[in-house]
């Protein structure tokens, strides 16, 4: 996996490239664990070159929205492909995370 990180319309953006699985998702919590009180407008994490997440994966994705949430700042999720989205409605978390289909969606949202 790899993940850049770039500004865009006063949000940070982090594209998470390839497999979010029990090997990456700690370098992803990581990251997102050291950005968060420091950006007051949101994170996107676009998602549309994420070709896998595992349960790892998962539990990574939802302890940063409880930390987000906790810190009342907006984490939004975008460009989900069919196969990650299937496993986030299976496991029920589409109800918890904020998801638009595309990166200038979300970033509108935080506009």
């Amino acid at each position: 996996m790899e993940i850049e990180l770039h500004q865009q319309d006063n949000a940070t953006v982090l594209s998470v490239h390839g497999r979010l699985d029990a090997n990456s998702a700690p370098e992803l919590d990581k990251r997102l664990t050291a950005i968060i009180d420091s950006e007051p407008n949101g994170i996107v994490l676009d998602f549309s070159p994420t070709m896998y997440v595992s349960s790892a994966g998962l539990r990574v994705l939802l302890a940063v929205v409880k930390q987000m949430k906790q810190a009342q700042r907006p984490l939004l999720f975008c460009g989900i492909n069919a196969n990650v989205m299937d496993v986030i409605e299976t496991t029920g978390l589409h109800r918890v995370l904020q998801i638009h289909d595309t990166l200038e969606q979300a970033l509108a949202v935080l506009s």
